[in-house]
C-alpha cells in the first residue's frame, strides 16, 4: 500500500530454507532491480512458462489448502507472510451475500488491485451469488470523471471503497450506487454520512490473519462509527 517498498525475494529465501518441499521459485523481475539468484532453485519466469501445456485440469481442493500469502505492512520493522486457507472462504462469500444483499441483479465492481486481499471479497461475493462482476481497465478505476462514468455506464450496485476515495468523488452523481462497503483505513462520521442518503453504508474490518474480512458494521446514523460484530462462521 502507498510506496513502500517490500524485497520480497529475499522474505521469500528465508521462508524457503525451512520448507524443503520448495523445488523451485518462479521470480519475474522489474527493471532495474537486482536480484538475489539461487542456482539451480530459481527460474525465471519467461523460462517458466516456455512451452507450458495451456491445459488445465481440474483439481480437487481440501478445505486446508493455501489460498493465498498475504504480507503484513512491516510496522513491527519486518513483513511477514501470513498462510490464508481456503475454510474461510465460503463463509465470507456466504456473510457478505446476506449482509450486503447481493442477488443475481446486482452488479459488482471488482475495483481493488488483485494484490489486495479485497479483491478475494469483492468477487466470490458475485460469483457465489450469480451476480454481475465488472472489471475495469486501470485508467477506468482512478478516482475522478472515468470512475463515475464507469459506476453510472454499467449500474453499479455494490462497490468497496477505502474512504480517499470516497472523498474525492461526488456522492449525487451516483444515484444508482446502493451498496457501499468502507475498507482499509478509518474513515471520518461525516464522510459516511453525507453519502448514506438513500445507500446502506458498511464499515469493514479484517486483520491480516483473517480471510479478509471479521467483523462488520451497518452505518445508522451513529454518533461513531464501530468496526461491528463479527461474520457468521
Amino acid at each position: 500500500r502507498g510506496t513502500k517498498s517490500i524485497p520480497l525475494k529475499g522474505i521469500v529465501d528465508e521462508a524457503v530454507e525451512t520448507c524443503p518441499s520448495v523445488d523451485n521459485v518462479i521470480v519475474f523481475k522489474r527493471t532495474g532491480e537486482d536480484i538475489n539468484w539461487v542456482e539451480g532453485r530459481d527460474i525465471w519466469w519467461h523460462d517458466a512458462i516456455e512451452g507450458m501445456d495451456t491445459t488445465c485440469e481440474a483439481e480437487e481442493m481440501d478445505a486446508e489448502d493455501i489460498l493465498f500469502i498475504l504480507y503484513t505492512s512491516g510496522s513491527t520493522g519486518k513483513p511477514k507472510g501470513v498462510v490464508i486457507t481456503h475454510q474461510g472462504l465460503c463463509n465470507l462469500a456466504d456473510a457478505q451475500i446476506h449482509i450486503f444483499d447481493v442477488i443475481p441483479d446486482s452488479s459488482v465492481l471488482q475495483f481493488a488491485s488483485f494484490s489486495f486481499d479485497a479483491s478475494i471479497s469483492e468477487v466470490v461475493m458475485t460469483l457465489f451469488s450469480g451476480a454481475k462482476l465488472y472489471l475495469g481497465a486501470s485508467d477506468s478505476l482512478l478516482p475522478g470523471q472515468s470512475l463515475i462514468q464507469l459506476l453510472n455506464d454499467h449500474s453499479i450496485t455494490h462497490v468497496t471503497f477505502a474512504p480517499s476515495t470516497m472523498a474525492s468523488l461526488p456522492p449525487q452523481e451516483l444515484p444508482l450506487l446502493r451498496n457501499i462497503i468502507v475498507a482499509g483505513e478509518a474513515s471520518s462520521i461525516d464522510l459516511v454520512d453525507m453519502w448514506s442518503h438513500k445507500r446502506r453504508i458498511f464499515n469493514g474490518y479484517g486483520p491480516t490473519e483473517s480471510t479478509v474480512c471479521t467483523t462488520m458494521a451497518e452505518y445508522k446514523g451513529n454518533l461513531i462509527l464501530p468496526i461491528g460484530r463479527p461474520l457468521i462462521n
